[in-house]
């Protein structure tokens, strides 16, 4: 959670982490950073339980900024990296087809 008031949210969306979170050496970012080993090991413990999807969802549910970290053959298959060209196929001598990322910019008037 990147501010106080997130990870409020966070706190109270995670309710069998409640209390171990409502800890006073987690009560700011700065406390939090200083134990940030302590507070990825609570976490991770129970992110590790269910699905990305279920996490999404939850932090759209109480309004924490998210998005899901993907493997490479997630993100180069996501529709939207389709959709933008941004996975293009260019052709080595030796190896043949290889594929490549694309331009990430894209102008109207312009190949990328």
């Amino acid at each position: 959670a990147g501010s106080d008031g997130q990870y409020a949210k966070l706190s109270r969306a995670l309710r069998e982490l409640e209390p171990a979170l409502a800890d006073p050496k987690f009560a700011t970012n700065a406390a939090r950073v200083e134990h940030r080993d302590q507070l990825l090991a609570l976490l991770q413990g129970v992110v590790a339980k269910r699905p990305a999807a279920h996490w999404l969802e939850l932090m759209r549910t109480v309004g924490i900024p998210y998005g899901p970290i993907n493997s490479m053959q997630e993100v180069f298959s996501d529709p939207q990296v389709l959709q933008r060209g941004m996975v293009t196929t260019v052709k080595h001598p030796v190896h043949g087809d290889l594929p490549m990322t694309g331009v990430p910019v894209k102008y109207s008037r312009t190949p990328g």
